[in-house]
């Protein structure tokens, strides 16, 4: 039993033996070989070997050393030398690929739920003709109807029943119906458009894994580092301020950045000549573009902070967000009311996409 008798070879060396068929030979075929490895641990040469992604130093011959030494000094040195640089760059390289990796998974989950929604979309095309429909019947359709069963033009045999706003006139109906129709259209084509630059995204994502995974020394990872760092710092700015700050052409544009934030920003920091704005009818960030004396809100401002009112809240990733806009002194809290939650008065609605791009915080 040469495992029992010489049991300070260890699991390296019986791997090598095994290697060499040592489990599958006769007796005297095996003894040779087990003397050949004995002799070659008793006058060995240093090694310095890649396992994985690890590197070793072994007294045994190896078909993929890195470096052979007589002297033991110099392999040691050598080895703890190239196992420094050897890890920094693994650590280094793994936190890099943990870092694209997550962004990849971002990336992949918002393209299924932005395909998703696209087919919901595209199939989605009942208030075009629900529109005709009722231009078509304006004469059957009583005003305060609130719903009608007509004959559809397009497939004629089968009827479309139709809920109207009764306090709306059948023109009004049909109008609101346009309206719904024509911010289909607007979403179609801005789902296409988001879709078709995630996916360049997500091929740009894919390239830098590769050339992570091919990188051989630090050098390489360092434009891949710069960008890492450069996302953290934003980060870092970001928690350590009470509200997020934009700065949109030459506008301050405050985002709370939680419920107990939210009333923070609201009722303690706005002006009734502020704008406020929030993303209609699900949970989200208060938004305030703060008021410049003499000045209205330019339109490309009141914009920009739709889309971050859209950005952060629940719809953030969908293709078009309504945000309800009004002036600050149009705001105020009922008692009682939970963290965040206040009453709206006077609002104007917007349709705008969510924002994309770096933070922009305060210069």
């Amino acid at each position: 039993d040469l495992e029992a008798t010489y049991f300070t070879f260890g699991k390296a060396v019986w791997e090598y033996l095994r290697k060499r068929n040592f489990d599958d030979t006769d007796l005297k075929t095996r003894w040779e070989l087990f003397l050949q490895t004995r002799e070659l641990l008793e006058h060995p040469k240093y090694t310095l070997v890649l396992r994985g992604t690890s590197i070793q130093l072994s007294l045994l011959p190896e078909t993929n050393a890195l470096n052979i030494f007589t002297d033991p000094m110099l392999a040691v040195n050598e080895f703890f030398l190239t196992h420094q640089s050897s890890s920094a760059l693994l650590k280094e390289k793994a936190s890099l690929l943990s870092a694209v990796h997550g962004r990849m998974k971002q990336t992949t989950s918002f393209l299924d739920k932005s395909n998703r929604r696209l087919r919901e979309v595209e199939a989605d095309t009942h208030y075009q003709l629900w529109a005709d429909l009722i231009m078509a019947n304006l004469h059957n359709i009583t005003p305060g109807t609130e719903s009608i069963s007509v004959d559809d033009f397009h497939n004629p045999g089968n009827a479309v029943t139709i809920r109207l706003k009764k306090e709306l006139t059948p023109q009004r109906n049909a109008e609101a119906f346009y309206k719904k129709e024509k911010h289909r259209a607007i979403e179609l084509r801005t789902l296409q458009e988001t879709i078709a630059r995630k996916e360049d995204e997500l091929s740009s994502l894919q390239q830098q894994e590769k050339e992570l995974l091919a990188a051989s020394d630090r050098s390489a990872l360092k434009p891949f580092s710069a960008s890492l760092a450069k996302q953290t710092k934003g980060k870092d700015l970001l928690q350590s301020q009470p509200f997020r700050e934009f700065v949109w052409k030459g506008y301050r544009i405050w985002v709370g950045k939680n419920a107990k934030a939210n009333d923070e920003l609201t009722l303690h920091n706005t002006f009734k000549e502020d704008l406020w704005l929030h993303a209609r009818d699900v949970a989200g960030s208060h938004v305030v573009i703060k008021h410049q004396a003499g000045k209205p809100f330019p339109k490309d401002v009141i914009e920009h902070a739709a889309s971050l009112a859209a950005f952060f809240s629940k719809r953030k990733n969908e293709s078009l967000c309504p945000v309800a806009m009004t002036q600050a002194k149009n705001v105020r809290k009922r008692k009682g009311a939970p963290a965040g939650e206040v009453v709206v008065e006077r609002e104007e609605v917007l349709m705008v996409k969510p924002w994309e791009g770096m933070v922009r915080t305060k210069s």
